[in-house]
């Protein structure tokens, strides 16, 4: 998944909170991988979780930055 652009499908018609499958490709358009996200607000910041066939694959914390969510992951 390492540089990859990815399109989002799903989630909600408006804020971030929700379920996506994110299909990833490579800058030459030629397909990588398909993962689940879902992104989730406990508190203050956004959880996001990517997972592929139900394995939890990477975990990242988000913030709203000028109408965006910016969000740092890792994998795991």
């Amino acid at each position: 998944m390492l540089e990859c652009i990815g399109k989002a499908v799903g989630g909600p018609e408006t804020g971030y909170i929700g379920k996506y499958k994110i299909k990833y490709y490579h800058e030459d358009g030629s397909f990588d991988t398909e993962l689940d996200l879902e992104i989730i607000k406990p508190g203050k910041a956004y959880e996001l979780f990517w997972k592929q066939n139900g394995i939890l694959r990477a975990k990242g914390t988000g913030m709203e930055v000028d109408e965006s969510l910016a969000a740092g992951w890792q994998s795991v």
